[in-house]
């Protein structure tokens, strides 16, 4: 009898003790689904449906199908914007990811006026995406800008290159601006991973005849390997869906040469008012980021050596 009550009350209390936690995370959960999960929701029903915006039978009316899904694929436009986009992720990633991680491993190191130079590298971070494409505006214009007159300088080119005119200048423009905002993020996450780990590490690795390049290797990389792969997974997710350095800088063109999926599905959603096609593309840009996330998380958990 005595042990049957203990046992009750230990089920009391640990029952207790999950509803108290879940009451705290029920107001989060309730933002996520209100957020996040219904407006989801919303977007693939929509994806189904040909919603007309100013019809009077605007809502989910008709047959639902995969009509939206068909013209997708058989559009150029849309396989033109994958493949912009695939490239600018790529791109965006590895650039900001290089960037991050050299600028970390520079401010880890003891120097005087470390603290300066700290604040100085993470400016880019804070400033809105409209200003950072404003600045690379400007810096990248044909006539005038800082970047064609260093290159005219150290004889790089013969002449002013039109940036913004041509296919391949525009998106080295447009993945310079984001790579630029994007790498303090990196050097914030890889930074503060360095900091973490133990210096006795390395003072054993020096004793065992270990170079730096050998330690930067398999202790600074191995360390940050968790590190490393939350920061992909968060800077790809977050390069699927910028939009405002491109539509600023380019708005898509030249010729459709850094339109990607964000773009377009601007476009589809709000210039030709096509809500449906618009949120079938939407849904397949979720589907890419998740897959992105998938493989980074699944390279990242194992060992890169």
């Amino acid at each position: 009898m005595i042990h049957s009550l203990a046992r009750r009350r230990r089920f009391t209390s640990a029952a207790r003790s999950r509803l108290y936690a879940f009451a705290l995370l029920a107001p989060a959960i309730i933002v996520v689904l209100l957020v996040i999960v219904y407006p989801l929701v919303i977007a693939g029903q929509m994806s189904f449906f040909d919603v007309q915006v100013f019809r009077r039978d605007r809502g989910f009316t008709g047959t639902p199908g995969w009509f939206n899904y068909r013209d997708m694929v058989e559009n150029a436009a849309f396989w033109r914007s994958l493949q912009v986009t695939l490239g600018y992720v790529f791109w965006g990633t590895v650039g900001s990811f290089g960037i991050g991680l050299f600028t970390a491993v520079l401010l880890n190191q003891p120097f005087r006026g470390r603290f300066l130079a700290r604040i100085l590298v993470m400016m880019p971070w804070p400033i809105p995406g409209v200003v950072a494409a404003t600045i690379f505006m400007w810096m990248f214009n044909s006539s005038f800008g800082v970047v064609n007159y260093l290159l005219l300088q150290v004889g790089l080119i013969e002449s002013s290159v039109p940036w913004f005119t041509r296919s391949g200048p525009a998106f080295f423009a447009v993945t310079a601006a984001t790579i630029w905002k994007g790498y303090p993020f990196f050097t914030v996450t890889l930074l503060a991973g360095m900091q973490s780990i133990p210096k006795e590490l390395f003072e054993a690795a020096r004793v065992d005849g270990a170079n730096a390049v050998q330690q930067f290797r398999h202790i600074t990389i191995a360390a940050l390997r968790p590190v490393i792969g939350i920061s992909l997974v968060i800077s790809t997710l977050w390069l699927f869906r910028v939009f405002d350095i491109i539509f600023v800088m380019t708005g898509g063109g030249p010729s459709g040469a850094t339109e990607t999926l964000a773009i377009q599905i601007y476009r589809e959603a709000f210039q030709y008012f096509q809500m449906s096609y618009a949120a079938a593309v939407g849904m397949v840009t979720l589907l890419l980021s998740v897959i992105a996330t998938f493989v980074y998380l699944r390279l990242t958990s194992k060992s890169f050596y």
